[in-house]
């Protein structure tokens, strides 16, 4: 091997350690970020989940109860639909919507349009 071959040798293990130092650094960089942007969600989900008050916490007035099949029906008290026998569902005060709570948070209820969804939160249920 001649002193060209060996400077040659030696540059390409170069050109290859540092491409490799460039490779780590970028995903060094990307986990970092990663983390601290896991980090700032976990910190303002508190706030996020803290103004809405479980509904087991609140209890909701019922207007009626109506079949969902026939909104005509209306009775002060659960039972079934006269006309198809299903089940009544609660129509609740401050709701638009038969068998939907309204949505209440800390400072009173918040009324919500249909054309409005608010962001839901939702936790992976899968083991």
């Amino acid at each position: 091997m001649t002193d060209t071959d060996a400077h040659k040798h030696a540059a390409d293990v170069r050109n290859v350690l540092v491409r490799w130092c460039i490779v780590l650094a970028v995903v060094g960089v990307f986990a970092a970020w990663s983390a601290w942007r896991m980090q700032t969600a976990a910190r303002n989900l508190p706030e996020i989940t803290s103004t809405a008050i479980p509904d087991a916490a609140v209890e909701v007035e019922t207007e009626y109860w109506t079949c969902s099949m026939h909104p005509d029906i209306r009775q002060s008290r659960p039972g079934d639909c006269p006309k198809c026998g299903m089940e009544l569902i609660a129509k609740y005060a401050g709701s638009d919507e038969p068998g939907v709570k309204p949505i209440r948070t800390m400072s009173g209820s918040a009324h919500i349009s249909a054309s409005e969804s608010p962001r839901v939160w939702y936790k992976c249920t899968m083991p």
